[in-house]
């Protein structure tokens, strides 16, 4: 068996590695079956007074730690002080205001109590003066009454209006009369004007024979279209006995063809049936020991007990994710893409290593180079089947099956792919679902590595490793930010669009899609679930796929009489094919003299039917030439019989005018008497209208002055002066009382804000003391690290030693490195999350050595895989988030082995924004956040948590998981030849020696799903 793995160790003298431990990278050269280093080696003088600096630069650390958790627990203390006294202040502003409108309202009824007061007194001074101004004012108002003591006013009105309405209808009737008088000398005027130019108009013998000869001329016409409707409708009936006779002959042709169709159907399925037969006795004809020991890929997958139940309708497009679904996902993707690198030796046959396929045309509808017969799409749909029905069938949904034929169509017919685009009488058109949807990558290969110096051939095991890749992305990464389930999940496991996981029939399909993309790395690789209908399911069934790979091609059974069936039954379909395309011909032949019958029989209706037209044009125009010559002729006679009494019609005419002119003169001088009639009677109403209206006004003046002064003098009576003066007094003493109130309210206001002023200025002396220790405790975090980096260079400037069992806990080793990101929220926003500065590694461990893989690029030192931070005091954190302000909050840290820190985060709650000016922090923090273990994190800095990055990327940007080569040279590299060095030193060497290798020569890519 060969195996792509051996080919690059076997082609490989010397390969540059680049190892790193502890942050520092160095390059050496090694062999492929020694590794030979040289190293500088410091004394154990040197070491031992690094170790003694770091431990007590780590003591100066804990101190400043403990001095800048104190300044921020003192922060949070006069933080909340001035929160409470800020409250109180308000309080006491909001009473002080309320107690200083009452005195203004006090002092506005005093003002009016006093207004009162002046009023009364001044009237009781005038009473005798006001008496008398009142029995004048009653006079007057008894002579302006006496005006209209009997209504001769009223009347008088009420007179002009009668005379005013006579004259109107006087009016009226004399506009009617004028009116009919000039409607019926219009009339007469109209009827002599016609009869006067009817005087000079006659119709003579001319005419008459005019009329003849048309009447001659159109019945020619309609004789012509006679004789074209006869031609047209004998033409016509040709035609439809040609068009009967062309459709008899198809139907014979489309039977025979129906017929030949059937026979070749039947051929077919015989040759299928004799196929599967050879199939199957080829199968069951022995298999090597290699195969026999192989494992199925659903016998290596991780799949959980409770997976069904957890699981159930979570992969569905849009579904919300629990908590506990994301973390049963997150464990899905890492188990299973760990559990198939390591087993899927025990998976893949030796036909997977060995067949290869060239894709330089970027599609997997290519046939493999050994000539086995199998193409890349058949057999990487059938591997991806088997991956998926393994969940599937925990889910209760259909499992899904591989069709050669619809793959092929789909690809050649949809997508453009070179093949073939009709198979065994099959079309796409044949093709007729209840469903389905696709998954789209926007990468191909790039997981998976090519046969050395053939850039563009792969083997089988290379790609199905790249396509599992590919569906654990799809299937366990795919939700979102939010925990929202995506649409390439819903595809593969779930509900997407017209997808239903529940139709009888799943086909599934993965190919690339020729038309992206510019090369195997860059072009679409799309996974197609379709769901046929029962029809088209039968109709293909024939060409359902399995795996050919794993056969063996030695078999103990005599298969000859089974490949001669297979032969014959293949010799009978051509010759049934060959009846079916001559069918065809005849048929194709048939349908077009059918086709030109009725084009004919067509044309010849229509010339019928435009023949007609004429016709019905020259019957409508004979008809109307009848019409007039009866017209003319009876014209003539008539005026030749009238032609004597038109005369005394006139003058008769010309009387009636001379009358309706003298009677339309007499109603028009009517009609001006009575306008000028209505125009006097409508002055004297509106004379009459005016002096009643101006009496009105004047009483209704003399009867309010007389209210007027009887008010003022029952106002001058001397017990209103008394209460006047009683009300003044009262009002007068609340106001006393409210502004009594006032002064105490302002006192207190003022304490108020004294006691805000004294907290303000404890929180900003607390905040300047915290600022001190964080810039302390940055320096000594510093020196911390300088002294770590020169212990580091030390340790790895002397040679190799086993790796000694670390006995410090994860909070230990990291707690003095957590950095936590400072968080800006609005007040009474919605709690947020801690957030970490730091980035995060993978630790792989081994049965002798534990490997850092991967390593988040930030400026801080990366934690654990699997390191999580929560509120330490969630109640605490919600009580602040009430009140602007500065604070810092306790955050708990757990790390993978359970060992928790606790440390501070910066909280920077801000006030609410408003449409005119954004929310600014009332103390915003000018000095980076610092935690409780001795770290400082930059204000503003955005670091997305949970993106490790494999350390390789960092150096050359392969892949995140190792591939199958790296890993195979990982254990092998144990068996190498070793100069000083021990296994585990080696192990690390050639693993990154060979993602190093796979970059020089453009093999890896970060993936972009």
């Amino acid at each position: 068996m060969k195996v792509n793995t051996k080919k690059i160790l076997a082609a490989v003298a010397t390969i540059s590695v680049t190892t790193v431990t502890a942050g520092v990278a160095t390059q050496t050269n090694v062999k492929a079956d020694t590794v030979d280093q040289t190293v500088t080696q410091s004394t154990s003088d040197q070491l031992k007074q690094a170790e003694q600096n770091v431990d007590a630069q780590k003591q100066n650390v804990q101190s400043a730690t403990s001095a800048d958790n104190q300044a921020a627990d003192a922060v949070n203390k006069a933080q909340e002080d001035v929160n409470t006294a800020s409250d109180a202040t308000n309080q006491a502003s909001q009473t002080a205001a309320s107690d200083a409108q009452a005195v203004s309202q006090a002092s506005d009824a005093v003002k009016t109590a006093q207004d009162q007061l002046n009023a009364a007194s001044q009237a009781a001074a005038n009473r005798d003066q006001a008496q008398a101004d009142l029995n004048q004012a009653k006079s007057d108002q008894a002579t302006i009454a006496n005006q209209n003591a009997n209504g001769q006013l009223n009347s008088a009105v009420s007179d002009a209006q009668s005379a005013a309405n006579s004259a109107s209808n006087a009016q009226q009737q004399a506009s009617a009369a004028n009116d009919q008088a000039q409607t019926a000398l219009s009339d007469a005027q109209n009827k002599l004007s016609e009869a006067e130019k009817g005087a000079g108009q006659s119709v003579t013998q001319a005419d008459v024979d005019a009329a003849q000869s048309a009447v001659n001329d159109t019945q020619a016409q309609k004789n012509t279209a006679d004789q074209q409707v006869n031609a047209k409708s004998a033409a016509v009936q040709t035609a439809d006995s040609n068009v009967n006779a062309a459709q008899t002959a198809a139907d014979q042709a489309n039977t025979d063809l129906n017929n030949a169709q059937q026979n070749s159907n039947a051929k077919q399925q015989a040759l299928s049936e004799a196929q599967q037969a050879l199939d199957n006795a080829k199968k069951q004809g022995g298999q090597t020991s290699d195969t026999s020991t192989k494992k199925s890929v659903a016998d290596i997958l991780w799949i959980p007990e409770n997976f069904g139940t957890v699981m159930k309708g979570a992969f569905d497009n849009g579904a919300k994710l629990t908590q506990e679904q994301i973390n049963m996902l997150k464990e899905l993707y890492r188990n299973n893409v760990n559990a198939f690198t390591d087993n899927m030796d025990n998976v893949f046959s030796d036909a997977d290593y060995d067949t290869t396929y060239d894709l330089s045309g970027r599609n997997y509808n290519v046939t493999d180079k050994q000539g086995k017969g199998t193409k890349a799409a058949d057999e990487l749909s059938v591997f991806a089947a088997d991956v998926l029905n393994a969940f599937r069938t925990k889910l209760g949904v259909t499992p899904m099956t591989v069709n050669s034929a619809y793959n092929e169509l789909t690809q050649v017919s949809v997508y453009n792919v070179p093949g073939k685009s009709e198979i065994g009488g099959l079309h796409r058109s044949d093709l007729v679902g209840v469903g389905g949807s696709a998954v789209e990558f926007d990468y191909g290969v790039t997981q998976a590595y090519p046969i050395l110096n053939e850039p563009n051939t792969y083997s089988m095991d290379q790609l199905k490793y790249n396509v599992f890749l590919q569906l654990m992305d799809a299937m366990f990464r795919d939700y979102s930010t939010d925990n929202v389930q995506g649409d390439h999940a819903g595809t593969l496991l779930g509900h997407f669009g017209g997808n239903n996981p529940y139709a009888k029939h799943q086909y599934l399909l993965v190919m690339l899609n020729t038309g992206t993309g510019s090369s195997l790395l860059n072009t679409e690789t799309y996974i197609i679930n379709y769901s046929p209908n029962d029809k088209t399911a039968a109709k293909f069934a024939p060409y359902d796929y399995t795996s050919k790979l794993d056969n063996n091609n030695s078999s103990s059974t005599d298969l000859t009489d089974l490949q001669n069936k297979v032969d014959q039954a293949r010799t009978d379909l051509q010759q049934a094919e060959a009846a079916v395309q001559q069918a065809q011909a005849t048929k194709t032949a048939a349908d077009q003299k059918l086709n030109d019958a009725k084009q004919a029989q067509s044309d010849a209706k229509a010339q019928l039917n435009q023949a007609k037209a004429a016709q019905s044009q020259a019957e409508q125009a004979l008809e109307a030439a009848n019409q007039k010559l009866a017209d003319t002729k009876a014209a003539l006679a008539e005026a030749q019989k009238n032609a004597a009494s038109h005369n005394e019609a006139i003058k008769n005419l010309q009387k009636q005018v001379a009358d309706a002119q003298a009677k339309a003169d007499q109603t028009k001088k009517t009609l001006d008497n009575a306008n000028t009639n209505a125009q006097t009677a409508n002055d004297k109403l509106s004379q009459a209208q005016s002096a009643f209206n101006d009496w009105t006004n004047a009483k209704k003046a003399a009867d309010q002055k007389v209210a007027d002064l009887q008010k003022a003098l029952d106002n001058a009576d001397p017990a209103a002066v008394d209460a006047a003066q009683q009300a003044l007094t009262a009002a007068q003493a609340k106001l006393s009382e409210a502004e009594a109130k006032a002064q105490d309210s302002k006192k207190a206001l003022e304490d108020a804000q004294a006691k805000l002023a004294a907290a303000q200025k404890t929180l900003n002396e607390a905040q300047n003391k915290k600022s001190q220790t964080s810039d302390a405790l940055a320096k000594a975090q510093q020196a911390l690290t300088d002294a770590q980096a020169e212990l580091d260079r030390l340790k790895n400037s002397q040679p190799s030693t086993p790796d000694q069992p670390q006995t410090k806990t994860d909070a230990e080793q990291y707690g003095d490195a957590v950095q936590m990101k400072p968080i800006n929220v609005t007040v009474n926003g919605q709690l947020p999350e801690p957030q970490f500065v730091n980035g995060f590694h993978k630790v792989v461990k081994t049965t002798d050595s534990m490997l850092v893989l991967s390593a988040t690029k930030t400026d801080a030192v990366s934690l654990p895989e699997g390191t999580t931070a929560s509120w330490a005091n969630v109640n605490a954190v919600k009580a602040h988030l009430a009140n602007t302000g500065t604070y810092y909050e306790d955050v708990l840290v757990t790390f993978p082995d359970s060992s928790t820190t606790t440390v501070k985060e910066q909280l920077n709650v801000t006030a609410a924004k408003t449409p005119d000016q954004p929310a600014i922090p009332e103390q915003p923090a000018d000095k980076p956040a610092v935690s409780d273990n001795g770290t400082t994190t930059p204000t503003n800095v955005t670091v997305p948590a949970n993106t490790a990055e494999p350390v390789a990327n960092q150096i050359t940007g392969t892949n995140e998981y190792m591939t199958r080569e790296e890993y195979k040279a990982q254990q092998n590299a144990k068996k190498l030849p070793q100069t000083g060095n021990d296994s585990n030193q080696a192990f690390s060497l050639v693993g990154l020696g060979l993602a190093t290798f796979a970059t020089m020569f453009g093999l890896s890519k970060k993936r972009n799903f």
